[in-house]
């Protein structure tokens, strides 16, 4: 009888440990009570993630589909805009180990450098910080190459330039608005990176500067007298000039029987707008697509001249040299004013110098449409990259 007693008494223990327990009091968790509604939200909110996350993954399906739309078409009926030799974005693209990141350092640089004000200063600032970490090992015009026009990039595709192969690999920076594509032609590991302006800021910019007779110099200046027009047909007639970077086409600027240019002595970024404007609507819109889809792809780092330190900051990271130093010589940023004050032959009050007014001028939209959709997208960049980089540093 005993035994069976303690035997009794396990069972009901054991069995008690694993019944519910039914109780007129809520049941209480860690985050406090619960009911069948409050089980019903989280149900909701669990499906409507669970669908934001099919839409997100749908979303990215279209816009991979519509890329290789894209590539395919620039492919079969664009094939010079392709390129083959890049690095990826440093902050956003690269897998963080030593390999990847010393690639970036050792190898050639390519400054894709529009026009500014101060960006003789910047450059020959970088050139001098790179001098003073390499401790001048290499002759001092290996450093960094001469500036590269649209005329001298013409000249260095067909292997005019006075360098030979190992030379140009000898070169720790090539800089210009015409060298983007060079990387194809370099052996070592190479890269690009640039500094951007607002599209309208920089016609702003080259408008003032053409104005100057001391300024024959800059490309933008040689076809037409800044002088003598308005600032919106200024803006007309350097239509899509951001997007002619990406998109050089040196057979423009050679003189041959096949060129339509060939006995014309317009300078050859002017020979490219004239070539690029009789495109046709679905030529230039897969152009526009490829160019802002790639841009993270092609570009180690992008900076903007609207937050100079932090592009130099990047620049520094990416590439280990000193260029933080070239912010003393670059504080200014040309900032846009409302209206263009100029020395000029019109003198009188003009709507179309009032950038207030021209932001809604339909011609000048269109002119601006496709470097507007370019910048749109480097700044998008250049907000992650500094997002990325100041987590890193701990800013």
């Amino acid at each position: 009888m005993a035994f069976q007693a303690v035997c009794l008494l396990v069972y009901i223990v054991c069995t008690a440990s694993t019944m519910p327990v039914f109780t007129d009091k809520p049941v209480y968790t860690d985050f406090g009570p619960t009911t069948d509604a409050d089980d019903g939200n989280e149900a909701q909110l669990d499906q409507l993630i669970k669908n934001l996350g099919k839409e997100q993954d749908l979303q990215k399906e279209a816009q991979r589909k519509q890329a290789t739309i894209v590539n395919n078409y620039i492919k079969e009926n664009l094939p010079w805009i392709e390129k083959k030799k890049h690095m990826v974005n440093y902050f956003t693209k690269v897998h963080k180990n030593v390999e990847d990141t010393s690639k970036y350092g050792d190898g050639a640089a390519v400054l894709l450098a529009e026009y500014h004000p101060h960006i003789s200063d910047l450059v020959k600032c970088m050139q001098s910080a790179i001098l003073l970490e390499t401790e001048g090992v290499l002759p001092n015009n290996y450093h960094i190459s001469p500036m590269m026009s649209h005329a001298k990039r013409a000249r260095w595709d067909l292997n005019k330039i006075h360098h030979d192969d190992e030379t140009r690999n000898k070169f720790k920076m090539h800089h210009g608005e015409a060298v983007f594509g060079i990387c194809d032609d370099i052996t070592r590991p190479c890269s690009y990176l640039t500094i951007l302006q607002d599209p309208m800021q920089r016609a702003v910019n080259s408008y003032r500067a053409c104005q100057l007779v001391e300024n024959k110099d800059i490309e933008l200046c040689q076809v037409v007298s800044a002088k003598d027009v308005s600032l919106r047909d200024w803006i007309i007639h350097q239509s899509d000039y951001l997007l002619h970077y990406f998109v050089f086409k040196s057979d423009l600027c050679r003189h041959n029987s096949t060129n339509t240019f060939s006995n014309s002595h317009l300078p050859c970024w002017y020979k490219h707008t004239i070539y690029y404007n009789k495109m046709t609507d679905r030529d230039k819109s897969n152009m526009v697509d490829y160019v802002v889809n790639n841009l993270e792809k092609w570009f180690s780092v992008i900076g903007l001249y609207d937050d100079l330190e932090n592009s130099l900051l990047m620049f520094e990271h990416v590439y280990q040299m000193p260029f933080q130093l070239c912010m003393k010589v670059n504080q200014k940023t040309g900032k846009i004013a409302n209206k263009v004050t100029k020395t000029s032959t019109r003198t009188s009050y003009d709507e179309n110098d009032d950038l207030e007014l021209l932001k809604y001028d339909t011609e000048v939209q269109q002119a601006m449409d496709a470097d507007m959709l370019i910048y749109k997208r480097a700044k998008d960049i250049y907000k992650i990259q500094k997002q990325l980089l100041l987590n890193k540093i701990g800013r």
